[in-house]
């Protein structure tokens, strides 16, 4: 009787109807399907917000030059130490994309955006587009969802589609758009309705499609309450131009990111960095570490002598063939102290570096650690970079602290990829830092994972793995870093 019972049970509770979705039909699965993760590869597809997943900040190149290289997904990527994989050539989001662009604009691949999330290897795709540019447009939230009055599509359609061909997404609403410093941004009140029900939508979306969709809601995490705000209004301190987070808007936003990506599950296998002893050898360790003390271990030396107008104090590792320590003497007015040791904290032994002082106004004043090496590389050898950080959430001063890879050719040209920064900041003083609101911990850490890549020509003279500190100009710097286990290898 029991047995009879449960079977009856079972079989009308997994033949109920998904609930339907207002605008259109059902989702293509049923409500008990949930889809899971094939890899930790991110596509990213969206507008301009998720535009800004690839950090550049060392090289100061950017995919969209018009905005600060910091994203909410980029420092998942960095703080989950490599958990979450990220990379140019899974993102396909384009600035300026309203919904209808997602399916029906071409790339120059020929493929939408849409199409090369489905096409790219990728177990999970992150959607961008909460509906901003249809509200600048003019456009309708039924337009945007639905199609309504156009093609029938919409945002519902882009989801059908990606849960369709098994892929889980995670769907981000739009942050508030304008404040009283930025007053040509803000939505009146009639936008501001139809935006907020793409925002509802979007928040409902994980019921529509339970265990396939998942929401993050950026809008109360930027919105500004205070009494002499306009309704819709966002922080005039969380962006960068009106619209756009900043870096801490992106920090704001990564902690609900992360715990969303997190309970995924995605498969992930930690990323070797490296260690002491593992250098690089043709016949015992092919895969083994081209630069000599990327662990960053051994005993200390004395500091460098000063240059550039930083003076070096305190000591530093030893072992370090090759290693060089550059600065720009035209931004930092030779005020600067940077003041080396070797410590070890709760998370065990690192260099560390401590800068004190002031800087010039020339934007970007930077100290490079470089530590090069000559290795026998072979035409389409693909190099990679990768590290281990930490700042002190004490820290005032820092814009941004990053890996790059480095190559030079006979030639003489120079070419270098950088690195998803872990930490990005506004270049000018005044601007508050990141790193100081303790958002991530304490103290904020991660790991320099990529894509930071270079494909060699065979004819390379020296590769290096840099780490690059930007500092902020016209400021008075007191911060302090710490790194080690670079890791600089060639693809097997």
């Amino acid at each position: 009787m029991l047995a009879r019972f449960l079977a009856l049970f079972v079989a009308v509770v997994f033949t109920l109807p998904a609930a339907a979705v207002p605008g259109g039909s059902s989702p293509p699965f049923s409500q008990a399907s949930r889809l899971r993760p094939a890899n930790n590869q991110i596509c990213v597809i969206g507008h301009s917000m998720a535009q800004q997943i690839i950090t550049n900040g060392s090289s100061g190149a950017t995919r969209n030059v018009s905005l600060q290289p910091v994203s909410a997904l980029g420092v998942v990527a960095m703080i989950s130490r490599g958990h979450y994989a990220i990379s140019e050539a899974n993102t396909f989001a384009v600035a300026g994309t309203k919904i209808k662009d997602l399916y029906a604009t071409a790339l120059p691949s020929g493929l939408t955006q849409l199409q090369s999330a489905l096409a790219a290897p990728c177990g999970t795709v992150f959607l961008w587009n909460g509906g901003h540019n249809d509200m600048a447009a003019g456009n309708s939230a039924a337009l945007a969802l639905f199609g309504t009055g156009d093609d029938g599509k919409g945002l519902k359609y882009a989801l059908d589609t990606l849960t369709g061909a098994g892929k889980p997404v995670v769907v981000m609403t739009d942050p508030p758009s304008g404040n009283a410093s930025n007053t040509g941004y803000r939505f009146n009140t009639a936008t501001n309705k139809q935006f907020s029900q793409i925002r509802n939508w979007i928040l409902k979306a994980p019921s529509l499609y339970p265990g396939q969709v998942y929401a993050v809601d950026t809008f109360p995490l930027l919105q500004d309450r205070s009494g002499g705000a306009t309704a819709g209004d966002n922080l005039n301190a969380l962006v960068q131009d009106g619209v756009h987070p900043n870096t801490l808007a992106a920090i704001r936003i990564a902690g609900p990111l992360k715990a969303t990506l997190d309970a995924l599950g995605l498969p992930w296998t930690p990323p070797y960095v490296a260690g002491s002893g593992d250098i690089f050898d043709a016949a015992a360790n092919t895969t083994g570490n081209l630069i000599s003390n990327g662990a960053v271990y051994g005993a200390t030396t004395t500091a460098p002598a000063a240059q550039g107008g930083v003076t070096f104090a305190g000591n530093f590792p030893a072992n370090l063939g090759g290693v060089s320590w550059t600065t720009n003497s035209a931004a930092q007015a030779g005020t600067l102290t940077a003041t080396g040791s070797m410590v070890t904290t709760a998370s065990g032994q690192w260099f560390q570096l401590t800068v004190t002082g002031t800087t010039g106004a020339t934007v970007s004043p930077s100290i490079i650690f470089s530590e090069a090496a000559s290795p026998t590389l072979s035409n389409g050898d693909v190099l990679r970079c990768r590290g281990d950080w930490e700042i002190d959430p004490s820290s005032v001063g820092l814009a941004s602290f990053g890996t790059r890879l480095s190559v030079t050719r006979p030639s003489g040209t120079w070419t270098s990829e950088a690195a998803q920064e872990g930490y990005t900041a506004e270049q000018t003083a005044g601007a508050p830092d990141a790193a100081t609101w303790g958002l991530l911990g304490s103290p904020v850490s991660g790991m320099w994972t990529g894509p930071i890549t270079v494909t060699a020509t065979g004819t390379e003279t020296s590769v290096g793995c840099n780490v690059q500190i930007i500092l902020k100009s016209s400021a008075s710097p007191n911060f302090t870093v710490r790194w080690r286990d670079l890791s600089l290898r060639k693809d097997q």
